[in-house]
């Protein structure tokens, strides 16, 4: 009987043989590495946590290159749109606004792409706007307090002072036959008093006395007009 004999060469004897350095040897070791690695790399990113690969989160209707289009903007803008509540709106009504708020992102999408905002002044003015609209919203839900108030009036002064108007009132004691003048001078040092005290001066009229109240403005008010 013939036999077949099969005879290895030096270099694949040397393939298997670790303390001698092999090209081929190296270069399958290099590559098994890399698959490994690749396939590591895969699993860990496909299995991460909080990873959605073929999923959409709850709170979001659509993504659109990754960029979410939330329900709550949706249920709104039909209502908007179509003035109908959202529970109410038709099946085409939902797909329209769904087709017109997906192609806006897309445009806000290639605007940002080709930097739109970087050569177009309406497009950059636009952006700084809605900023400046964000910053005013949150500073117009802050409730200050009295002192902060207070602190502001009292470094803004200068925003508040206005030209002063002076009314004055004269109240006249025209005494009678009978009233001695110790009686009118009482009579008008107790109105005085009155005053001082915020209780309107009144008297009735009586035989020695009678008041007269005249109502004028001053001279240093710039109206001069009798108020």
């Amino acid at each position: 009987m013939n036999r077949a004999t099969l005879e290895q060469s030096p270099e694949d004897e040397d393939l298997f043989d670790p303390s001698k350095p092999q090209v081929r040897r190296s270069m399958a070791l290099l590559a098994i590495g890399a698959l490994l690695g690749l396939a590591i790399a895969g699993y860990g990113l496909f299995t991460a946590k909080d990873t959605r690969s073929r999923s959409v989160p709850p709170e979001d209707l659509a993504l659109v290159n990754n960029r979410p289009i939330l329900r709550s903007d949706f249920t709104t803008q039909v209502q908007t749109e179509f003035a109908t509540p959202f529970a109410e709106s038709l099946p085409e009504q939902r797909a329209k606004v769904l087709k017109d708020m997906v192609a806006e992102e897309l445009q806000v999408q290639r605007g940002l792409e080709i930097d739109l905002p970087g050569f177009d002044p309406d497009v950059r003015n636009a952006l700084v706007a809605g900023v400046q609209l964000e910053i005013t919203a949150d500073v117009m839900a802050q409730q200050p307090t009295d002192q902060e108030l207070r602190a502001y009036y009292d470094a803004h002064k200068d925003r508040y002072v206005g030209e002063g108007v002076l009314r004055m009132r004269d109240l006249v004691a025209r005494s009678g036959a009978a009233a001695t003048p110790e009686q009118v001078m009482a009579n008008a040092q107790q109105a005085v008093t009155a005053l001082r005290a915020g209780t309107p001066a009144q008297a009735e009229p009586t035989e020695e006395t009678s008041w007269q109240s005249i109502r004028k403005t001053s001279p240093h008010s710039p109206t001069g007009k009798t108020g």
